[in-house]
């Protein structure tokens, strides 16, 4: 947040006094002119944060007469008043200016200085060879350096500023400038993490996206949730079903997705063999057709080649036949078909149901329960 500038005139001999306070602004306004002739006082600080070091404070004016100035202090104090007047150093609050060398000046007759100094409360800045001063160009006293004072509570400082044509004795001008410390305002907001997945069919005759060449051999359906491989074909020929799954998240910590059988397609006594590596986020087995057989599970990125760019588990990432891979579901042990370390709008994946028999596995109605699990990630 940059400085907030608040800009006030005055005119010779008058008295003004006005108050301003910004919320969560650490802002200035003119308080008292009971000595002074400068005009258009104004100021800035570039952090506004109670207790910020690094501060930089940049007062503005404009004097009304041409007198070469010699001298700038800046006095600060916890009260308004005149420049000698009671105060109450500001340093109390822990404020804090630079031992030397952190003025910076600009439209003055001359802005070379040969001394600044901080000293307690106190800012003082010789000009090393003074000049005659325009009355219609801003002159600004940079400090830099400061650390902010310290409060909890809504609290007005004061600077007192004077100008003199020597080294502090013929004051020229006068004018004292308040501050205001607002405590930020702590804000707060719980935004509820939220999951939500989706299960979609897939109907008979489509290609997969996994690269097999394979396309399936009946329709899955949802509600109810159904993989129907139908009467399996003979040869060692596979059938194949698929579903899309999506998966979209808020929670910054991503999600997983595993899926887990409850146990081998069985019928009676009767089992057919789980195909693939068992092994979760490892390479799954490549099926070859008239080769393979059992039960296996592909899983493939729908939306680009998310089980590369978006931490799916390895299996399903090829482009041919001969090297799709596949993983067993053993029963009771889930295996990974995603996982993302970060929120997700909508992940989509393939799966891939396929299954085939050797000639001699026994007739039957063969049945189990696919579950699949998402979960945030902790």
């Amino acid at each position: 947040m940059g400085g907030i500038s608040i800009i006030m005139t005055s005119k010779l001999g008058k008295y003004i006094s006005v108050i301003l306070v910004a919320l969560l602004l650490f802002s200035t306004f003119t308080v008292d002119y009971a000595h002074a002739s400068l005009n258009t006082v104004s100021a800035t600080v570039s952090n506004q944060v109670s207790a910020a070091t690094g501060v930089t404070y940049t007062f503005s004016m404009k004097p009304s007469v041409t007198t070469a100035i010699k001298q700038i202090n800046l006095k600060f104090c916890t009260q308004a008043g005149t420049y000698s007047s009671t105060c109450t150093a500001l340093t109390t609050a822990g404020f804090a200016l630079p031992a030397s060398n952190n003025v910076v000046l600009t439209g003055f007759g001359s802005n070379t200085l040969s001394s600044a100094t901080g000293s307690t409360n106190v800012e003082s800045a010789v000009i090393t060879t003074p000049a005659s001063e325009t009355t219609a160009t801003n002159h600004t006293i940079a400090i830099s350096g400061i650390t902010n004072p310290t409060y909890t509570t809504p609290q007005a400082f004061y600077v007192r500023i004077q100008t003199y044509s020597d080294t502090g004795t013929t004051l020229i001008d006068e004018a004292d400038m308040a501050f205001a410390l607002i405590p930020g305002v702590s804000m707060s907001a719980n935004n509820l993490e939220y999951m939500a997945f989706t299960i979609t069919a897939i109907g008979s005759g489509a290609t997969l996206v996994n690269g097999s060449g394979q396309t399936t051999d009946a329709a899955s359906t949802v509600n109810p949730t159904t993989v129907p491989f139908g009467i399996f074909q003979t040869g060692l020929n596979s059938n194949n079903v698929a579903h899309r799954v999506s998966v979209a998240t808020n929670a910054q910590t991503g999600y997983s997705l595993t899926l887990v059988e409850n146990q081998l397609l069985t019928s009676g006594n009767a089992t057919i063999p789980d195909f693939g590596t068992t092994t979760d986020n490892s390479a799954g087995t490549a099926w070859t057709e008239n080769t393979s057989y059992g039960f296996g599970v592909n899983a493939k990125g729908v939306s680009g080649n998310l089980d590369g760019s978006y931490g799916l588990t390895n299996f399903g990432t090829s482009t041919n036949n001969a090297t799709t891979l596949y993983k067993k579901i053993t029963a009771g042990t889930p295996i990974t078909i995603e996982s993302l370390g970060t929120a997700a709008p909508g992940n989509t994946v393939e799966v891939n149901y396929r299954v085939a028999t050797q000639s001699t596995q026994p007739a039957g109605n063969y049945t189990n329960t696919l579950t699949y699990v998402a979960t945030t990630n902790y």
